[in-house]
């Protein structure tokens, strides 16, 4: 996980300073530095690519109306993250169960660190099969890359129960990949 820098920081904050005076362009800028990581966190959630873009367009049509109300600038990953998840889960509780996970925007990596087509699988079908809260937090920190300082406020839960959940989450996903043989390629699902 990547931790912002004090200039990133600034720059997005300049950015929705900007935005909220109607910068077009500020938005735009925006838009750029957090939808693919705001794209794989409600893709996965979701996991119907359809339905998440659907929802993603809510999201940047709600931060798009709401930016000239948005009182700290600083707070605005939260803010764009709170409103996603409050949205991605409107949607989950109009289909009242949770759905597989659907692939989403990976992030590009070397050739050799890239993990196999079997290993994403398993990796889905772990995930798949965590609680709620668990997959939450687990997409919270590691594909948002949200602190679990950031992720606490975001849930409304104590800075403990993130760090509980995450150690849980890990080692449910760890159980489930071992006991789940994953499916290869070349066999027929």
């Amino acid at each position: 996980m990547t931790v912002p820098s004090e200039l990133e920081r600034l720059t997005v904050t300049l950015l929705v300073i900007r935005g909220r005076a109607g910068d077009v362009l500020a938005f735009t800028a925006l838009v750029e530095r957090f939808h693919v990581r705001l794209c794989g966190y409600v893709g996965r959630l979701l996991g119907d690519p359809d339905v998440a873009a659907d929802v993603l367009q809510d999201v940047w049509i709600e931060v798009y109306r709401g930016l000239p109300r948005l009182v700290a600038p600083e707070a605005f990953a939260m803010w764009l993250y709170r409103i996603a998840r409050n949205l991605a889960c409107q949607q989950l509780r109009r289909r009242a169960r949770w759905v597989p996970l659907a692939d989403g925007p990976e992030r590009i990596a070397p050739d050799d660190a890239r993990p196999s087509e079997e290993e994403l699988a398993g990796l889905q079908l772990g995930l798949e099969r965590l609680s709620a809260p668990h997959r939450d937090v687990l997409l919270l920190h590691h594909v948002c890359e949200l602190s679990y300082e950031e992720i606490a406020e975001l849930i409304g839960c104590p800075l403990g129960t993130v760090r509980s959940r995450l150690y849980h989450a890990r080692r449910a996903l760890r159980r489930a990949m071992e006991e789940t043989p994953c499916p290869t390629l070349d066999t027929p699902r």
